[in-house]
């Protein structure tokens, strides 16, 4: 199954709760079947938000100035804050979904519930910066994640050697 089918059927493997009204947020998502309509709409939702991202950044020269929300600033300084030697042009994915960094992750991903809209929806992201959306580059994680590390990505200068 790809990345994408896992997830969708929900075998995906380091997928967790990001949803504070769970009894458990936080908490790894167990194998359960999921509706196969909001697996498709989801797919749509995500598929359309990676697209438009990747547009967004081979239309500029200088990716350096594209600003994914109003909380850009906020975003990109808390998250250094938290995790200021993590390193975003290549993420290796199981470090970054292991026990410790979920757990480091999840409260600081619950602080951005009420300022960044749609905070947990599922997000695709790029593992290595300097490729598109490609199966085996490609992960699942909550929107406010993927701005975490797009936003970085974008001011440390690492999407500017992009495969377009």
């Amino acid at each position: 199954l790809s990345k994408m089918e896992e997830v969708m059927s929900g075998k995906g493997k380091g997928v967790f709760v990001v949803n504070p009204q769970h009894p458990n947020p936080g908490e790894e998502l167990p194998e359960v079947e999921n509706n196969v309509d909001v697996e498709k709409q989801w797919a749509v939702v995500a598929s359309q938000h990676a697209e438009t991202y990747w547009k967004l950044l081979c239309a500029f020269s200088d990716p350096k100035v594209l600003r994914l929300t109003k909380a850009d600033d906020e975003i990109y300084t808390e998250f250094r804050k938290l995790f200021p030697e993590f390193k975003v042009d290549v993420i290796d994915e199981a470090i970054f979904k292991n026990k410790e960094n979920k757990e480091k992750w999840r409260p600081f991903l619950m602080t951005w519930e009420k300022k960044v809209e749609m905070f947990n929806f599922l997000t695709l992201l790029r593992l290595n910066s300097s490729k598109g959306y490609l199966e085996d580059n490609t992960t699942v994680v909550p929107r406010i994640q993927f701005y975490c590390i797009e936003i970085a990505r974008l001011r440390e200068g690492h999407n500017s050697a992009l495969e377009k």
